[in-house]
Order: C-alpha cells, then sequence, then structure tokens
C-alpha cells in the first residue's frame, strides 16, 4: 500500500512540473484575453524595428512606453531595410463591435494592432507591453527584446473597471498618482475614483 501511495505521489509531481515547465514560457497576461493562440516564433523587438500608426499621439505614446520598458528607441517611420515593424491601425470593418474590441497579431517579422477606433488600440498597446519579459522590464536597458508571436482577439468581459484612490486622508504626490494611472491603464482599468477631499482636509499636491 505504501509503494502503491508513493508511486502514485512520484507520478502526481512530475505531472505538476511538467505543466509548469510547459506554462513558464506563455506571459502572464493580466486580465486574460478572450482569444489567445501562442505561435512557436519570436519577433524581435530592437533599435531598427520601424512603427507605422497614423495618430501622432498613440505613436508618441507607445514609443515612450517602450523606452521606459526597454531601453529601446524605435523609429517613427518603417526604415526601408528594417526586418520588423509594427503598425498600429484603426478598421472601419470593426466598428460593429465594442468599442474597445482589438486584435494582436505577432509574427516573426510584424507586429499588428488593429481595433475600430483608438481606444481599442489602446487596449491592445497594453497587451503587447504585458508581453515584454519581467527580465527585461527589470533591467530596462536591452538592444533586442524577443516578443512571443500569438494571435490575440480581445473585448474587456465587463464595461465598468475601475479602483479608488482615497487621496483625502493620506497625502500622495503628483508623481505617486500619475504613476497609479499607468498602472491602472496597465491593467485595462478604465474608471478611477479619485476621492480628492472629505473632513480630514486637502492632501493631493497641486
Amino acid at each position: 500500500m505504501r509503494k502503491i501511495s508513493l508511486f502514485f505521489l512520484i507520478s502526481l509531481c512530475s505531472i505538476s512540473l511538467s505543466y509548469v515547465k510547459a506554462e513558464e514560457n506563455i506571459p502572464p497576461l493580466i486580465p486574460l484575453p478572450q482569444k489567445v493562440e501562442w505561435l512557436e516564433e519570436k519577433f524581435l523587438l530592437s533599435n531598427e524595428t520601424g512603427i507605422e500608426c497614423k495618430s501622432d499621439e498613440l505613436c508618441s505614446y507607445f514609443i515612450s512606453k517602450i523606452k521606459e520598458l526597454t531601453g529601446i528607441n524605435l523609429s517613427e517611420k518603417n526604415k526601408s531595410g528594417s526586418n520588423s515593424r509594427i503598425i498600429i491601425k484603426t478598421n472601419s470593418s470593426l466598428e460593429s463591435l465594442n468599442n474597445e474590441f482589438y486584435l494582436l497579431n505577432i509574427s516573426d517579422a510584424k507586429v499588428e494592432i488593429e481595433a475600430p477606433y483608438e481606444e481599442g488600440l489602446f487596449r491592445g498597446m497594453q497587451t503587447f507591453f504585458q508581453l515584454i519579459p519581467a527580465s527585461v522590464n527589470i533591467s530596462q536597458n536591452e538592444d533586442e527584446v524577443n516578443i512571443n508571436c500569438c494571435k490575440i482577439e480581445d473585448k474587456p468581459a465587463f464595461k465598468w473597471r475601475g479602483l479608488n484612490l482615497d487621496c483625502a486622508r493620506h497625502f500622495m504626490s503628483k508623481d505617486f498618482i500619475k504613476r497609479y494611472v499607468d498602472i491602472l491603464a496597465y491593467y485595462k482599468f478604465n474608471i478611477l475614483h479619485l476621492h480628492l477631499t472629505d473632513d480630514q482636509g486637502w492632501r493631493i499636491e497641486i
């Protein structure tokens, strides 16, 4: 009986370790997209990667965020000799779908983020940022970064996704609140309840 129990325990541990090993290369996307298909290839993100985006505001945001997360400087125009490029564009054929709907397709040579509206493009960008390996986020000084290739189709499961920040009872700096907003965006929250004042006083730095 003891031999059977020991054999069962060893088998269970082996299965668990195999599952962990299989899962460890999958980025922890939060929230998990509606549909995800992981591919075997890798997309090489580097200083030579070109970017195409008609919205100057979204383009500048994407470039600055990639610089912040990895240290990589993207080109605002797709270089003719570049082996990789990122395309961010609205697609009018998707307009019947959710305002925050987006498609993210990553091959070994190209990243495409498509959405009916810019709000969806912004959500797709956050998913791409989450695909950057955590080790890169720590060093923030890379020349090249390998991104998992995948096909993602996503929209929010809930219309209201919010957090409360109570500034009335504790002093909070402007930089802290800006960082807090960045984190909300990263995890696709869309509502911030900024509780500025109460009987205690005015705490936020202006």
